[in-house]
């Protein structure tokens, strides 16, 4: 499945998908399901598995800050989501667990999981967590996240699933070849991939948008 790619890959991995479960039998329907949702439901979740490695490099090497450990891993499956790299990275740096943020770090060519946004369930939490505080607010695009890798002289785009997506934007990627000039070596972009139709005013559905939105916080203040 991580092998498929192109504009029909999404449809793909479905046909995939679903021809494995027709071939299932018993419990492993359930598994497989279980496996796609990220979370087998017996405690082996990706938290789970993180402290479990820092479980057994503390015991193996004879350590005793379990936590600090388990932080290392956290911030290194972060930066470089390859749990066979860092599997390896561990049975090779000893005690020096600090060491294996040389090893499994931010690289261009390999997808950084990205910072997401966490919902509220009102506007006044919002105004409450930045009270007395100076703060920005910027326009949305609402679009498909791309994280932009230039490196060795080619370009790759992953999604937030840190999917390849390279095929899909042949245009962005030819853009960005284009324009990448000088002594730049490599770089990664965190972008929201936005389609505008020329003919079409975007800036004025924005501006609707944010006018109803400024309404939104203008009714509560006055509630208030």
């Amino acid at each position: 499945m991580a092998n498929i790619k192109g504009n029909l890959a999404d449809k793909e991995r479905e046909s995939f998908l679903i021809k494995l479960l027709f071939d299932s039998k018993g419990d492993e329907t359930k598994f497989i399901v279980r496996w796609i949702n990220k979370n087998l439901k017996i405690g082996v979740a990706e938290a789970t598995m993180q402290a479990s490695l820092a479980k057994a490099f503390t015991s193996l090497n004879g350590l005793n800050d379990e936590e600090a450990v388990e932080t290392v891993i956290k911030r290194c499956v972060c930066e470089y989501p390859n749990y066979d790299k860092i599997l390896d990275g561990l049975l090779t740096v000893g005690k020096n667990i600090d060491s294996l943020l040389e090893i499994c770090k931010i690289t261009p060519g390999v997808p950084v999981k990205p910072m997401l946004a966490k919902p509220t369930k009102e506007i006044a939490i919002i105004f409450k967590r930045f009270e007395n505080m100076k703060f920005t607010c910027e326009y949305k695009y609402d679009g498909l996240r791309g994280q932009i890798h230039y490196f060795d002289g080619q370009c790759q785009i992953f999604s937030r699933n840190l999917m390849n997506m390279s095929e899909t934007y042949p245009d962005i990627i030819d853009f960005v070849l284009k324009h990448t000039k000088g002594n730049i070596k490599n770089f990664i972009l965190d972008s929201e991939i936005v389609a505008i139709d020329k003919n079409v005013d975007f800036f004025k559905i924005l501006a609707l948008f944010f006018s109803f939105f400024f309404w939104k916080i203008y009714r509560f203040f006055n509630k208030n």
